[in-house]
């Protein structure tokens, strides 16, 4: 509590100081990140609050210090890892998908928000400093692509113009992963999960296999007699 108290007054003070000796404040890029990866069970306390606390205490602390002030932006630094899931992230994941939430309550109360997930940089940040060849490689497996400093920078101005609350639906923009083919020995943990399929690439017979069930009914005919959500899934998954 003592800690929470000496941040929101040192957050304050710096945002007072700025107000006084800065022009206007057009926009806020919350891009606060800790990672210590462990695997869920091997996750204690003390792990969960160092992850946790940059990104959901950060991100509260500037909502309520802003309050309904209108921005031209607010754009939250997420991971596409929040995205399709990593083993060893979930604390991780869990602190972007709460930026993606307090974005969305944001816009529909109005205000400026977004959520640019980014992929790996290559030849300049986290990545590129604390990350081994062999890790890097392994990113690679998981189907991440590499982007540049300047691919970075494309995103953020499109999170920047995402920010506008018009329309109040949720502002989340994904980049990082790369075409998959199915064949290929090292797949992602994504790779069957319906709604990535725009990034798997089939083999030879795949137009007759994705638009023709095995029973020889077009996928679209079966999806438009399907009853549940499973039923659904289990169409989209066989694509």
């Amino acid at each position: 509590m003592i800690s929470d108290v000496t941040d929101r007054v040192a957050l304050k003070t710096l945002y007072d100081d700025i107000c006084a000796t800065l022009p206007p404040l057009g926009g806020i890029a919350q891009g606060a990140m800790v990672l210590s990866d462990a695997m869920f069970l091997e996750t204690d306390i003390g792990r969960l609050s160092k992850v946790l606390k940059p990104k959901v205490d950060g991100s509260l602390y500037f909502n309520e210090l802003l309050g309904d002030k209108a921005l031209d932006f607010f754009v939250f630094f997420s991971s596409v890892a929040a995205v399709t899931g990593n083993a060893g992230q979930s604390i991780y994941g869990a602190a972007n998908m709460f930026m993606a939430g307090l974005a969305a309550q944001r816009r529909k109360r109005g205000l400026a928000a977004s959520v640019i997930n980014i992929g790996a940089i290559i030849g300049n940040g986290y990545v590129t400093r604390e990350v081994s060849q062999a890790q890097q490689n392994a990113l690679r497996s998981y189907g991440n692509t590499w982007m540049s400093e300047q691919d970075f920078h494309q995103i953020f101005a499109e999170g920047v113009l995402a920010s506008d609350p018009s329309p109040s639906e949720a502002a989340d923009i994904v980049t990082g992963l790369r075409l998959v083919n199915a064949e290929e020995d090292d797949k992602p943990i994504w790779l069957f999960n319906p709604k990535f399929q725009n990034f798997v690439l089939q083999g030879e017979g795949a137009e007759s296999k994705s638009n023709v069930s095995k029973a020889g009914v077009p996928v679209k005919v079966r999806l438009l007699e399907a009853i549940t959500n499973e039923e659904v899934y289990e169409i989209l998954k066989g694509m």
